[in-house]
């Protein structure tokens, strides 16, 4: 296994670990993939302006971000995790993973929003 595959499975790991605790709000993925969408026009751009570009938007999503029940911000290892997996992967692809991790955490189906 290469040396990104097993980053990005520690990564998928630390998420799902991170939801499990409440350290993370569900709605970061699908902010993650707003952003994506609004800068659809720099998917292609590998310069440095673009990635300073969609480094900031992704900074000021976390910045914003609350934990479950909302009063607290994130944590500083978990924030550090999701600006470093942004900076190299796409967006989409880390939205992805935060859903797939969202789904892994669940222990019931209540737990996903979904009713009896």
């Amino acid at each position: 296994m290469t040396s990104a595959a097993f980053d990005a499975f520690d990564a998928l790991t630390h998420f799902t670990d991170a939801y499990r605790d409440g350290q993370l709000p569900t709605r970061a993925a699908y902010d993650l993939r707003g952003i994506d969408r609004r800068l659809a026009w720099l998917r292609e751009d590998t310069g440095a302006t673009a990635g300073a570009m969609r480094a900031a938007e992704v900074a000021r999503m976390l910045d914003r971000a609350r934990t479950e029940g909302g009063t607290q911000a994130l944590t500083p290892a978990i924030r550090e995790l999701i600006l470093t997996r942004a900076r190299i992967e796409p967006l989409a692809e880390l939205a992805d993973t935060l859903i797939l991790a969202r789904w892994l955490s669940a222990r019931t189906a209540a737990d996903l929003g979904e009713r009896a």
